[in-house]
């Protein structure tokens, strides 16, 4: 490897520091098989700040599939049509935030022109207050928006809403594209108003600088921030040399596409067993839920008043079937609602077996009180024939009566 070559035989790690609602976390990225590419977007939402963080990383990632969709053509018109894509995803998904809502953004790439050239430039597109920085012997500022105006310090959220008059969400959005060239020591700074806005480039420069050793000093300055409404971020993107045994690949390959789409897909191969057992538990938990159900059914039934009437060898075959419905899990939906129906219909036939018989009792007990009045009756009749017998007190009395009646 010669040391003339530029960055273009360097790989960039992407170090990420924030600080969120959890605190401040840190992620980093080496890019070792394609070169340097690195996007971020800072939202900034009147309605509720607390969503600009998903806000921004849903942004991240359209603008990302995007340039990998576009990856054998980088150059600034695809740069455009990213940031254009963006914008339309806005309007299609936020139309409703028009006026709550902007999104500011930052995509660096390399130059493909000046690759395996001895100086690598890079290419940054965006718009909105993420301001870029070169460090080196000394700390250069080689991107900031020049449609809006260097912010003041210590904005509100509303204020610093009003000063950006240029990001995704405003109708008449212009993006704007620098180029810069990379030494093989130097670094790249990416930061947002929050993080800034409250510290002079002094400072930053003597911080990170030296990153790997005042690290806990960069945490320190981010969590002491008096900021609260704006999103504190610093991306820290440096070169190493390659490994002895890396081969780099063709700019023309996009390994991170490919390392997407397999993520994704051993995600479905992983999902879809995981929906089979779903179904599968919640199926047989309906079914458990059917069979308890009809077994309820089935027990309440046959507390019947009237099931003293039946026979032995009755009751006996009806507990035969009862006890079968224990079974019935292991068998099919539609025969498990035909045996249950066939239940049915033998309770039935039983419950109108009961019927007859009450019937006949009762037919029998009308039998008996019918005889009981005939006999009755016939009793009083005979006791009225006795009392008009000639000689008897009530046949003399009788006839006096009517001798008495005769002679008036």
């Amino acid at each position: 490897m010669k040391e003339g070559i530029g960055v273009s035989q360097l790989y960039p790690k992407i170090t990420n520091i924030a600080l969120d609602r959890f605190g401040i976390s840190e992620t980093f990225f080496e890019q070792h098989s394609h070169l340097l590419f690195h996007t971020f977007c800072d939202a900034i939402n009147l309605t509720d700040p607390s969503k600009n963080y998903h806000i921004s990383r849903e942004f991240e990632k359209i603008i990302k599939q995007y340039i990998y969709l576009h990856w054998k053509d980088l150059s600034e018109k695809v740069l455009r049509k990213a940031i254009e894509h963006a914008q339309n995803y806005f309007f299609k998904h936020y139309i409703s935030y028009e006026s709550q809502l902007k999104v500011a953004l930052v995509i660096i790439i390399q130059d493909p022109a000046s690759i395996n050239t001895e100086t690598s430039r890079i290419l940054i597109a965006g718009m909105g207050d993420i301001k870029v920085y070169h460090l080196d012997s000394s700390m250069q500022l080689i991107y900031y928006d020049s449609e809006i105006p260097q912010l003041p310090e210590n904005l509100s959220l509303k204020k610093r809403f009003n000063y950006i008059t240029n990001a995704i969400g405003v109708p008449d959005m212009k993006c704007s594209i620098s180029s810069s060239a990379l030494k093989r020591d130097s670094s790249l700074l990416v930061a947002t108003y929050g993080s800034y806005h409250q510290t002079n480039k002094e400072k930053l420069f003597s911080l990170f600088s030296d990153f790997e050793q005042k690290k806990n000093h960069i945490y320190r300055l981010i969590y002491r921030s008096k900021e609260k409404d704006h999103f504190r971020f610093f991306s820290f993107i440096n070169f190493k040399k390659q490994p002895e045994n890396f081969l780099l690949q063709g700019y023309n390959s996009s390994p991170d596409q490919e390392s997407y789409k397999s993520s994704k897909s051993k995600k479905k191969e992983k999902s879809f067993p995981s929906w089979i057992v779903k179904i599968a538990s919640v199926a047989i938990i309906s079914l458990l839920c059917l069979e308890f159900f009809n077994y309820y059914l089935n027990v309440s039934q046959n507390a019947s008043p009237y099931s003293f009437l039946l026979k032995d060898e009755e009751k006996s075959v009806h507990t035969n079937l009862n006890g079968k419905s224990l079974k019935k899990p292991l068998e099919l939906p539609f025969l498990k609602e035909r045996a249950y129906i066939i239940d049915l219909k033998e309770k039935y036939d039983s419950q109108a077996q009961v019927i007859e018989k009450l019937q006949i009792v009762i037919k029998g007990q009308e039998e008996a009180l019918r005889n009981m009045q005939l006999k009755t009756l016939h009793k009083h009749e005979t006791i009225s024939a006795k009392s008009y017998r000639p000689g008897s007190k009530i046949g003399i009395a009788t006839s006096l009566e009517e001798n008495f009646n005769s002679k008036e």
